[in-house]
């Protein structure tokens, strides 16, 4: 979120139009080099004034002379007549409005950007990797999506979730719409949230235990004994932390060694590993709330599987570089239709969550363990290339339907 400084250069022009007996000028701090053009009718004053406004300028001075008719004049001449442009101030917010994307990755949020653009939207790029938020202030009407992620901290952005989660308790309180808004940030940075949130809904999670400290997490595998399990972090995003064990002796080496990962919250959480017939994960991406498309993720070679073209795990998942992974990881199914769909729908629903990708796996007798909710969801350009379906656009289209039904409810 950037602040415009506006430097206090002074203009004044003669403004013969509102009175022709005597002389009115408009003094005003302008941007730097940016003729203020206020010289004309009154109905053209009025909408230069209102664009200033639009622009960030919040303070007009005028000087007249003489003082007490020249104001009077302006008063019943200018500002009526902006009043009859803006009607109200609802309505003048609402000839403002565009799409805010508030984010902590400039690479994840490139594409949507663009589609942005190719479907002509207004839009705003709040990069919160760092900043502030003034609570007395009063933020710009539009549609806010939030795209913060639980990794934020792998790319040095370690409170980024926690000035978002202000900045989204902010845009509430004055009743903007939000895409994915604070409950979405809860679930995201925490899979123990979503675990518990899923099994609400009778959707079945993989028997997990949190636990916090080394000591603590050894205990916490004593109950898996004689079966594989895996470790992961609560926040965490792209599978990190995510490692396969088959002992408790295992973990003790792991835990006492160097290579230990710390989980950035100090939750790590032990859970029965899943086996699968073959080794693939399905993602069911939703748009709007409702069912997109499911892309079939293959785990041969690890767990990290962020689909975003920007992620470089290893080279392996999604190369930055726009080479072609080899062999082909995600494949976009055509035509998937299963029962749990509608079930991921009411959890996303019942969370306020229009836009997220939801993983699950089967294990040899069919049954599906859904382990993750994925708030600031990507998806991989080669698989949407070869499929025809492309989920940036469709995010772009629905944020322009929502932008629409905004506008629309405030000129009402």
């Amino acid at each position: 979120m950037n602040q415009m400084l506006m430097p206090a250069l002074k203009t004044s022009l003669p403004n013969p139009s509102l009175n022709s007996k005597s002389s009115c000028r408009i003094t005003l701090y302008r941007i730097g080099g940016l003729r203020p053009n206020l010289v004309g009718t009154p109905e053209h004053i009025a909408k230069q004034i209102l664009a200033f406004e639009e622009a960030g300028v919040d303070l007009l001075l005028l000087q007249c002379s003489p003082q007490l008719e020249e104001m009077e004049s302006f008063s019943k001449k200018g500002h009526a007549e902006s009043g009859r442009i803006a009607r109200t101030d609802d309505e003048r917010k609402w000839s403002m409005s565009k799409v805010y994307v508030l984010h902590e990755n400039n690479e994840w949020t490139a594409h949507l950007l663009k589609r942005l653009e190719e479907l002509n939207l207004p839009f705003e790029d709040w990069l919160i990797d760092s900043g502030k938020v003034d609570l007395a202030s009063v933020p710009p009407e539009g549609v806010f999506y939030n795209r913060m992620s639980a990794s934020s901290h792998t790319r040095g952005h370690r409170y980024a979730p926690e000035l978002t989660n202000a900045i989204l308790a902010w845009l509430e309180h004055h009743g903007r719409t939000v895409i994915n808004g604070s409950r979405a940030l809860q679930l995201e940075v925490s899979k123990v949230l979503q675990y518990l949130e899923l099994e609400k809904y009778g959707i079945k999670t993989p028997k997990t235990i949190a636990a916090v400290g080394k000591e603590a997490l050894l205990e916490a595998a004593k109950s898996f004994e004689g079966k594989p399990f895996i470790t992961k972090h609560n926040r965490a995003g792209k599978g990190l932390g995510v490692q396969l064990f088959h002992t408790s002796a295992a973990l003790e080496r792991y835990v006492g060694g160097e290579s230990f990962e710390e989980p950035v919250d100090g939750v790590t959480l032990i859970q029965e590993y899943i086996v699968s017939p073959e080794s693939y994960i399905t993602r069911c991406e939703f748009i709007g709330g409702k069912f997109f498309y499911a892309v079939q993720v293959d785990t041969s070679q690890g767990f990290e599987l962020c689909p975003a073209d920007a992620c470089t795990v290893d080279d392996l998942f999604c190369a930055a570089d726009g080479t072609e992974s080899t062999p082909e990881k995600f494949r976009i199914l055509d035509g998937f239709d299963h029962p749990i769909i509608k079930k991921y729908e009411e959890v996303l629903a019942a969370n306020h969550i229009q836009i997220a990708g939801i993983e699950f796996i089967q294990d040899q007798e069919g049954t599906i363990y859904t382990y993750d909710i994925n708030t600031n969801t990507n998806y991989n350009r080669e698989a949407e290339t070869k499929s025809g379906k492309y989920g940036m656009l469709q995010v772009a289209k629905f944020l322009g339907n929502t932008l629409t039904k905004s506008e629309g409810s405030l000129q009402n």
